[in-house]
């Protein structure tokens, strides 16, 4: 296998001169941005300012600490930022968004680092390439859900100052590595048809860190407003409270960011403890990515009655779609793509989970997401998700939910065969209210964390976590305006609750052994129904 030289969070090239925003300057000359549009400035969006029609809450600050931390393409990583509107605060939104995601270099079976081409193809959609880079970024932005900042729609969470970190690394936010070299790391064929040298970095973790290095003494940046007298834009100086002073602190990830969030959130809480002085109370939010599991799928194995998540087995046989299939998590999860894709991005993983299964002699469990969230996360959270959520990930527009982890068959479905097994929506559902119900009932005392294997919280104990699973068939939550304020789930007939509701209710609970749950067509241990309304 050929050797990859890695530049892990530190600087792999000179530091820029940033004044010289062009391909002529080394500092960008193989960048994918500049390979790709060698006659464009860039960062072109360096010193530019909103016109009086662009004023809106949030204001772009790019981070420059650090040179050598860079966006997917090479370009500047960056955050938008709002302070909390009305007294100052000391609590804190911190948010990432989801997307798509790639390996710098993932490799095929003959493990030689030969498929950049892929992140060149993706970097020539224009709707995919914002995701690699800030180059186009506005100066100012509008974000809805959770972060509006209208205090009478949203009447506790506009009282928080709200950090979008923005997406560009295309990797979940999980990586830290450069692939750099003076010449060009990568050969392969640009947009245009030409052959082109270019250099890719995946440091979504080090940005986040970044970021918090950043906010910790109390951000100073520019933003802008207009005149209402002359109707010109004017600038002026904004000051975030330090983080340092944070009383509460919510990371909020979607779909793939929430993918990335559960891998790292206990990392980041642990950042956040290591800053002098700090003693906020961290928690997070996964929304969108609550998926059926290959730990859950026991339950569903005839030869396995009486399982659950929580049983320890990942292998077996069951059905789906009339059609009899056979799993193994030690088989899979070693060589399969996301794991290959977190190791090719040098991936952040939960360590309590690393180190319980190394010790175990199987460290391949921590790279299914959902392991770590069923049993090593010692940070309460928050998960949302929609039963009919159409996102391709999901219940794939109900074509059916891809069980990636499932033994390829000549199944009825298959458009070529052999494929992978499929859930359809009344099998996804099936197959997350059987996961959520062994949390609710058995994470305080069968998980690892709870059993002791893992220490994080003492044994006996889980984090509180509550959930919110309406039905709208909708992938957008927290940050959009009707998930996050007008879907409810009733209780009783009597009690109809938003999400924005739900979330602040756990955001003002203990941290520990706490369950909370509005989940549509469930009933309480009365027998009372939770019913999804739905907006129009």
């Amino acid at each position: 296998m050929r050797q990859l030289s890695l530049c892990l969070i530190v600087a792999c090239l000179a530091a820029p001169a940033f004044a010289q925003n062009n391909c002529g300057n080394p500092y960008w000359a193989k960048t994918l941005r500049c390979q790709a549009f060698p006659g464009a400035a860039p960062q072109a969006n360096l010193g530019t300012i909103p016109a009086a029609g662009d004023i809106h809450a949030f204001t772009r600050v790019f981070l420059t600490a650090n040179s050598g931390i860079r966006c997917a393409d090479g370009t500047m990583p960056l955050i938008y930022v709002d302070k909390a509107v009305g007294a100052t605060s000391n609590n804190w939104i911190i948010s990432f968004t989801g997307g798509g995601s790639v390996a710098a270099a993932d490799t095929n079976a003959d493990g030689i680092a030969d498929d950049a081409q892929l992140a060149l193809d993706i970097y020539a959609d224009p709707l995919e390439r914002d995701e690699m880079g800030s180059a186009l970024k506005p100066p100012m932005k509008e974000l809805d859900g959770i972060n509006t900042p209208d205090s009478i729609l949203n009447p506790v969470f506009s009282n928080y100052n709200r950090v979008r970190i923005e997406k560009c690394s295309y990797d979940r936010y999980m990586g830290r590595v450069a692939y750099a070299a003076p010449g060009g790391y990568f050969t392969d064929i640009g947009p245009t048809g030409a052959l082109v040298h270019f250099n890719l970095w995946q440091q979504g973790y080090p940005i986040i860190l970044e970021a918090l290095q950043a906010l910790t003494p109390g951000l100073v940046y520019t933003t802008w407003s207009v005149d209402p007298v002359t109707g010109s834009v004017v600038s002026s100086q904004e000051t975030l409270p330090p983080l340092t002073s944070a009383e509460k602190v919510l990371f909020v990830g979607h779909s793939g960011g929430a993918h990335g969030l559960m891998h790292n959130i206990d990392n980041l809480a642990a950042a956040l403890a290591a800053i002098p002085g700090f003693t906020g109370d961290v928690r997070a939010l996964f929304d969108a990515n609550f998926l059926p599991s290959n730990n859950n799928e026991v339950g569903f194995d005839p030869l396995q009655v009486g399982t659950d998540a929580y049983s320890g087995l990942w292998a077996g046989q069951t059905a789906a779609t009339s059609n009899t299939f056979t799993y193994n998590g030690a088989r899979y999860w070693p060589s399969s793509l996301q794991k290959a894709q977190y190791d090719m991005i040098d991936a952040v993983l939960d360590t309590s989970c690393m180190t319980a299964h190394v010790a175990t002699g199987d460290p391949w469990a921590c790279a299914d997401r959902h392991h770590v969230l069923l049993n090593h996360i010692a940070t309460p959270f928050f998960f949302r998700e929609d039963f009919t959520d159409p996102n391709k990930e999901h219940t794939n527009g109900g074509a059916g939910h891809n069980l990636q982890w499932g033994d390829v068959g000549a199944f009825g479905h298959c458009v070529v065969s052999p494929c992978l097994p499929i859930l359809t929506v009344a099998e996804y559902r099936e197959h997350l209210e059987a996961q959520f119900d062994a949390m609710v009932n058995s994470s305080s005392t069968r998980s690892e964390m709870a059993t002791g294997n893992d220490p994080s919280l003492g044994a006996g104990n889980f984090p509180t976590f509550y959930a919110w699973m309406p039905d709208c068939g909708v992938h957008e939550g927290a940050f959009a305006n009707p998930s996050f304020f007008d879907t409810t789930i009733s209780y009783k007939g009597i009690f109809n609750y938003t999400m924005r509701q739900w979330l602040e209710g756990f955001m003002s609970v203990a941290r520990t052994n706490l369950r909370g749950f509005r989940v549509d067509g469930w009933t309480d241990y009365a027998g009372n129904q939770m019913t999804t309304t739905c907006p129009p």
